[in-house]
């Protein structure tokens, strides 16, 4: 029974469908790759939710309960005369290490007229969770829950280094996460706050492409472009599992988002599915960044450019046979064999194949 309506059901896999559309575009098939260094640039698509939204856009911006890591407190009225990003994250959550070079560039260039504020929240993926993720793990970021506000600062403190954040000036929420859940309490959410205090954009994903777009916009006295702003979200819904099909060519297929929603996926099969899934978005983000750079670097590679590649997309298909594993595991036989058909008939099969077809 074909769905009539994505689910909204969690952020991871808003994530994994966004990252799908970066690495076609990072493979060539969508759009040119955006001038700011890598990061993840999914254009996501988010539909408002039946239930009241805990802040507006035009509306003032919910007060901070944040401190610098020296014991600063912050409010938004110190920046006057300056429009503030509010970028929410943690090393556990893959998507806010991954843009940290675009944020940290961006916030150099905008220094003088705009002040990008991160603040530190509760691990999204803590080691010993049930949300924990192999890639921290091999990445050496499993990281438990802080138990207390010394261990949130160590922790912020630890970001801001590894992530070479030089520019943006980094915070810690308070204990109980006051911050986050009053802008939404999603892992990587990230806000535009105008001169006067007011939420002029919100983003359930820090998007770096879409930010610089809004940010531009409003610094030369334009207004946003629809395409650069979110039009809203809650703690209780996640964006749907979409990306822009304008950056894709025509004839481009079906994603594998929708092929998991054509086939009938229920919630509790989906749950299974999430870790393999988050997996493989995070691993299809990292080989966008590899390949941009390959590219950048393309002549110093004289003849063995295409092996360069080849060795990048390696590690990407072992995710992508994992996550078939995965499929196998926890769908039944008929959603199984409409999903590989749908991959099979579109331009992800690049990245599966590869595979056993006597799966």
């Amino acid at each position: 029974m074909m769905m009539k309506r994505p689910f909204c059901l969690s952020v991871p896999r808003a994530f994994f469908a966004g990252l799908c559309g970066s690495l076609l575009a990072g493979l060539g098939i969508g759009a040119a790759y955006a001038d700011y260094p890598a990061g993840p640039s999914p254009a996501i698509t988010v539909t408002m939710p039946p239930a009241a939204p805990l802040w507006k856009l035009g509306a003032a911006a919910p007060a901070l309960h944040i401190t610098t890591l020296s014991g600063q407190k912050i409010s938004l009225s110190q920046f006057s005369g300056k429009l503030i990003v509010l970028e929410f994250g943690s090393l556990t959550e893959p998507a806010f290490r991954l843009s940290a070079p675009s944020v940290n560039w961006l916030a150099h260039q905008w220094k003088k007229k705009v002040q990008v504020l991160m603040v530190y929240e509760k691990e999204s993926h803590a080691a010993g969770s049930a949300r924990a993720l192999n890639i921290n793990k091999a990445e050496g970021f499993a990281i438990p829950q802080a138990q207390d506000q010394s261990q949130r600062l160590a922790d912020a403190r630890r970001a801001q280094h590894v992530l070479h954040l030089q520019f943006p000036l980094m915070t810690i929420d308070n204990a109980k996460n006051q911050t986050a859940l009053a802008y939404g309490a999603l892992p990587n959410m990230t806000f535009l706050i105008n001169t006067q205090g007011q939420l002029i954009g919100a983003w359930p994903w820090m998007a770096p492409w879409q930010l610089r777009g809004a940010v531009s916009a409003v610094l030369s006295g334009k207004p946003i472009p629809v395409g650069d702003m979110s039009s809203g979200f809650t703690a209780s819904t996640s964006p749907p599992m979409e990306f822009d099909y304008q950056a894709l060519p025509p004839a481009a297929p079906q994603t594998l988002a929708d092929a998991i929603d054509r086939a009938g996926v229920t919630r509790q099969q989906l749950s299974k599915l999430l870790p393999a899934l988050t997996d493989f978005s995070t691993s299809l983000l990292k080989a966008r960044q590899q390949l941009a750079q390959l590219r950048s670097r393309r002549r110093q590679f004289n003849g063995n450019f295409r092996q360069a590649v080849g060795k990048t997309l390696k590690g990407l298909r072992k995710s992508a046979r994992e996550l078939t594993g995965a499929l196998h595991r926890y769908v039944n036989n008929r959603q199984y064999t409409e999903i590989l058909s749908a991959i099979d008939r579109g331009r992800m099969r690049r990245v599966f194949e590869p595979r056993s077809r006597s799966e």
